[in-house]
Order: C-alpha cells, then sequence, then structure tokens
C-alpha cells in the first residue's frame, strides 16, 4: 500500500504538471489528501485488529464442588445487569458466544480445540465437536466449526482481524463510508442524503464483472450447506469476524451474534443485503468507547457495555468483552475464571455511573 500511494502521488503531481490548465492545486492536493486518509484508515484498522490475539485467554473447567460465581456483586456492588445478560440462544449464553469468538484467534486448529476443552469441557455442554475449520493456508476468511450435541446446535466461528490481509479486506469493504462519516465530520450531509442513495453510491454493482469473487465465498457456501443439511447453526465472531458473521447471518437469514464489528447498514449493497434481514437475525455488543463498530451504523439489535480501561484499543479486545460481560453477568455455566489474567485488572476497576443501552436499529 505505501508504495501504491507513493506512485499515486508522483502520478498526479505528473499529471498536473503537465495539463495545469486542467488539472490545477487542488488536484494534487486532493489526491494527497486521499492517500493520507487511505494510509492512516489502512494503519489504524492494522493497529486495532492485531491488538487482539488468541490462545492467552485462559478460562478453565469448572471444579467440583465449585459455585456459580456472580463477580459484580463480590467486587462491584450491586450494579445493573446488561439486558442481554438475559439471552439463550438455542442453549447459549452471551459469555459462550463471546469465548467462542476468542476462540477463532486461535494460531492452528490445536489451539483453538484446546481453548474449547477448556471453556467447554465440564459444563453442561461438554458433547461438543470440532468438526470443521477453513484451510490456513487456501482460505483468506478463517472461521471453524463445532457442533454442541447436548443443545443440537452448530455454531461458526469467524476470527477477526488479525493480519495485513485483514486489515486490507476491512478497507476493501468499509473505507468508502469512512471517508464519507470522516467527511461528515466537517460538513454534515450524510443525514441529508436519501440513505438508498448513499447505499447505491457505496455498491460499486458495476465493478463486480472484473472483480475477483469475494473473500467471504466459501464461508458463505459452508453455512448454505450446514442449513440445507438441516442443521440448526449459529454465527458470531468479534471485530471483522463480527462484521462477517452479522453479514453471512443476514444474506441466509440465520442468527448472527457480532461483537464490536463495523456496520453494515450503509455498505449493505456491497453484500446485496436488506436491511430487514440485518435487523431481524443480527445482534451486535458494543463498548461505548470502540471505534470501530462506529464506521457505518449497526443495524439489528444493540447492545451497548461498558469499557473500564482507559486505552481505546484496549476496548476493542475480545478479552475486553469477556471480562466485562463475565463481571456483569456471571458464568452460568460455573468456569474457573481466575487465571485469566486480562480480568485480573480489570475485576478490580470500580463500576463507572454510566447508562448502557439496548437498542434496535431500523
Amino acid at each position: 500500500w505505501p508504495l501504491m500511494g507513493f506512485f499515486l502521488i508522483v502520478g498526479a503531481h505528473t499529471i498536473q504538471q503537465r495539463f495545469p490548465q486542467i488539472f490545477g492545486d487542488a488536484f494534487r492536493h486532493f489526491v494527497t489528501a486521499f492517500i493520507l486518509v487511505s494510509f492512516v484508515f489502512f494503519t489504524s484498522s492494522f493497529v486495532v485488529g492485531t491488538f487482539v490475539t488468541g490462545g492467552d485467554f485462559k478460562v478453565l473447567p469448572p471444579h467440583i464442588g465449585q459455585r456459580i460465581q456472580v463477580p459484580r456483586v463480590e467486587t462491584w456492588g450491586h450494579i445493573p445487569r446488561y439486558a442481554v445478560c438475559n439471552l439463550n440462544q438455542s442453549g447459549l449464553s452471551i459469555v459462550d458466544f463471546i469465548l467462542l469468538a476468542d476462540a477463532a484467534y486461535g494460531r492452528n486448529t490445536s489451539l483453538q480445540t484446546q481453548m474449547l476443552h477448556e471453556r467447554f469441557d465440564g459444563t453442561g455442554l461438554h458433547r461438543w465437536n470440532f468438526t470443521d475449520a477453513s484451510d490456513p493456508h487456501l482460505d483468506h476468511q478463517q472461521w471453524f466449526q463445532v457442533d454442541f450435541a447436548d443443545i443440537n446446535t452448530t455454531v461458526v466461528a469467524i476470527r477477526g482481524t488479525a493480519s495485513a490481509a485483514d486489515a486490507l479486506e476491512d478497507m476493501h469493504y468499509w473505507f468508502g463510508i469512512s471517508i464519507m462519516q470522516a467527511a461528515n465530520i466537517f460538513v454534515p450531509f450524510l443525514s441529508q442524503l436519501p440513505q438508498d442513495f448513499v447505499v447505491q453510491l457505496l455498491s460499486m454493482n458495476l465493478l463486480e464483472q472484473v472483480t475477483p469473487p469475494p473473500v467471504y465465498t466459501k464461508l458463505m457456501h459452508k453455512v448454505t450447506d450446514l442449513r440445507n443439511a438441516g442443521k440448526h447453526v449459529i454465527l458470531t465472531g468479534h471485530s471483522l469476524g463480527g462484521a462477517m458473521a452479522a453479514m453471512v447471518g443476514a444474506k441466509t437469514r440465520t442468527p448472527a451474534v457480532s461483537f464490536s464489528g463495523p456496520g453494515l447498514v450503509y455498505t449493505r449493497g456491497r453484500f446485496h443485503l436488506d436491511e430487514a434481514d440485518i435487523r431481524d437475525y443480527v445482534m451486535t455488543i458494543k463498548p461505548v468507547t470502540d471505534i470501530v463498530p462506529r464506521v457505518d451504523v449497526l443495524g439489528g439489535m444493540v447492545q451497548e457495555i461498558e469499557c473500564r480501561k482507559t486505552n481505546p484499543l484496549a476496548c476493542h479486545g475480545s478479552s475486553t468483552h469477556a471480562c466485562e460481560l463475565y463481571m456483569t453477568c456471571g458464568d452460568k455455566r460455573n468456569r474457573d475464571w481466575t487465571q485469566a489474567a486480562q480480568c485480573a485488572s480489570y475485576m478490580h476497576q470500580q463500576p463507572q455511573p454510566t447508562t448502557t443501552q439496548i437498542t434496535t436499529e431500523l
């Protein structure tokens, strides 16, 4: 990207010098500004995404006789529970979903399987099977499939931004709306334009015939095949993985639980989504200070949660979601969280007197 940006700047400078009557200094400044903004967006996508790693978040099976912990009362006192704490999606809780989404960051299937053993063995979901996973060398979109026999449910967990290639995918799909939202800060035009017009403008449908198939094509086929086979499927993921889970969920009309994924309302034309399907099948959990879900506009059900950290980058991490949801909702599976180092300091933070909310975006 830096090399391409350099040649674009040089090319704009050359064109401006060769045809000064047509292309003035404003043209050169515009191209330079566009390249700089693109570079900032790419860099921020990479930095924010790769802030998340997998394999070092330790949640262990429950101990015999260990009581179910409700740490929010013991540590923080009586604070309100989130509405999403009551989620029971085919027998899975919101804590189950964030642990599955976090496990997708495991570097390989062996590590992912180990994390699932630690998080679900000894619980009411101990009869699970790691059935399938993407090819780490051939597939760009990384995911795994786990079947829970106890509740007759299949979960497909999708990895979020964890490489430069993933950051490029972020920029590919959400760069247009990011630029428009940045410009909207100075000139508030988005609210003045018809939403369908912006969706059509960002869809880039004319380029579909000359562009390669989307990187999520195999994932889409996988979910479609599972549903055609009669499987009860739920999708989940964090960051880019959450956005892909939401997108595939809306496209195949499959329930999806997204953690801190960017929105789909304005970019739905890129994926040929119906806004009603986003509303009906997608749930997004987002910390109030996380910047990633502010890209585009979230659709469907949205649950805001607190982030009791001062670093906005840390607010995006999957471990922050897990710690906050564990501390406020508790863990009905009675897992051992004492080895989760990321939660140690988090648990000693005092809750802030702020109000979170759950909304449904239409």
